[in-house]
């Protein structure tokens, strides 16, 4: 070969091989920290090596203080004290973005049954709500007899007549079927949700017909959930007990095996009364968790993939210009003392955090609150509550002042004006924290190496992911 023609071709293959390492090379420089430290952890397992501290991240209550630290600038206060951390001024945190939006939808359900089938008399109608709701015997019959064709728990959607009809059975050992009454044009799909849950309340308050004067809320709770806000959806996935006792698990073991779950369900008794696959699906709708298998392990494992974290914050919009949102000026000190009070005294836990949780898990507070974090409202102000479905303003605002939300300053003609106290902050987050536990799980060998590989994998996915939407 000519020695013109050969170095040629020695240089194109010199300059395609340093193409490719220099692609290489950009594509790793470039790739994001927290997927450097998955790829080099998932090396070190592989490897049979302890995990190294390099690669892992700061606990959870400092992960959670660098994101929401600037709520408390305008208070004059330390997040770090409040949190009982040390909270510097890091790097850009991915997190999800918090979003407000609305969601439109301006049909009602028309009521709410409660059914037992007794093999004697047929249907038995424990409750129907509003009273005078009507269903025919026939209507009942053909909700038993489709549910009756699978014999399993679980919802089925039905058209009968002028109505849409969603059912959902408890199963043959308690035999109770909540049925959700819609109109044609409603969606029956929008409710489904909601609906394992209500069953859950209802059946865990059978003993001396509790459930009976629960069923005008509950009635009410699924009526707003297709219009529910993404901050509502939150709060309403940790007001629900199982739903957050398998966050609170994965919070501590990272992963664990739907087998696990199942045992640990029977060990607190509630077997026969929870759905448990209705509550994983919605956990992997809301991307909480995720269900995957590994091969060589005979039952199908559970990851958390993200997180939710909550605590209360200083209304900061209200704070800085109290009177242009409706505060008469004789007020202002008043009004910032007692905010920062609050907060100097403030520490956040699981057992404040559920008392505002259980507040607000009523529609007509929630919607009170989101009036009450952009103005200042006197008892005629509320007036305008009426329309958005607010009917027992006086139960509500108890409801707030009993969990510190509001303050009440009253001026020399009796006028009272309701202001927010503190607000509530309730997110998801992307765990990077997790990485911690896998150390953990590695060092202890409680978990097998290909476990931790696919949680890892499974993170790496979710982050980018979690990228991609922000």
């Amino acid at each position: 070969m000519p020695i013109f023609y050969f170095l040629i071709i020695l240089f194109a293959i010199i300059a395609i091989a340093g193409s490719i390492i220099s692609y290489r090379v950009y594509k790793y420089v470039t790739l994001p920290t927290f997927v450097k430290n998955v790829r080099e952890i998932k090396k070190e397992i592989k490897s049979g090596k302890s995990i190294s501290e390099d690669h892992l991240y700061q606990v959870k209550e400092v992960f959670v203080g660098e994101i929401v630290r600037d709520k408390w600038s305008t208070i004059g206060l330390s997040l770090g004290d409040i949190l009982g951390i040390e909270v510097k001024k890091s790097k850009k945190l991915l997190k999800s973005k918090r979003i407000k939006k609305e969601k439109i939808h301006d049909l009602k359900p028309l009521g709410l049954l409660l059914m037992k089938w007794d093999e004697r008399i047929g249907a038995e109608l424990l409750v129907k709500y509003p009273s005078d709701i009507t269903v025919s015997d026939k209507t009942m019959i053909q909700i038993y007899s489709t549910h009756e064709y699978s014999g399993e728990r679980g919802i089925i959607n039905l058209t009968f007549g002028s109505m849409n009809i969603l059912s959902y059975y408890s199963g043959p050992d308690l035999g109770y079927y909540l049925i959700l009454l819609l109109s044609l044009d409603d969606d029956p799909d929008l409710y489904e949700g909601a609906m394992p849950n209500i069953v859950q309340i209802i059946l865990k308050n059978l003993e001396d017909d509790v459930y009976l004067q629960m069923i005008p809320s509950l009635f009410q709770r699924l009526s707003v959930y297709p219009s529910l806000t993404d901050e509502q959806s939150l709060i309403f996935s940790y007001h629900e007990d199982t739903k957050r006792m398998i966050i609170n698990i994965l919070r501590d073991y990272g992963v664990i095996t739907k087998s696990e779950l199942i045992i640990w369900v029977r060990e607190k008794e509630l077997e026969g009364i929870i759905d448990l696959e209705a509550i994983l699906a919605n956990l992997i709708k809301t991307e909480l968790i995720k269900v995957s298998s590994v091969k060589g392990i005979p039952s199908e494992l559970i990851f958390l993939t993200r997180d939710i974290f909550m605590l209360r914050v200083p209304p900061n919009k209200l704070f800085k210009d109290p009177v242009s949102h409706g505060l008469p000026p004789q007020f202002v000190k008043e009004y910032q003392d007692e905010i920062q009070k609050f907060f100097n005294e403030y520490h956040p836990t699981e057992e404040d955090n559920l008392r505002v949780i259980d507040s607000l898990i009523d529609p007509e507070v929630y919607e009170t609150l989101r009036l009450i974090r952009t103005t200042i409202m006197t008892m005629k102000d509320f007036e305008k509550l009426k329309t958005k479905g607010v009917s027992d303003i006086y139960g509500v605002l108890k409801k707030l002042w009993d969990t510190n939300m509001i303050k009440i300053l009253k001026d020399a003609n009796n006028i009272e004006y309701y202001t927010l106290l503190t607000d509530f902050y309730i997110d998801l987050i992307f765990p990077k924290y997790l990485l911690n536990i896998i150390k953990v799980i590695n060092d202890q060998k409680s978990k097998s190496d290909k476990v931790l590989i696919q949680y890892l994998n499974i993170l790496e996915e979710t982050y980018f992911n979690v990228k991609s939407e922000k």
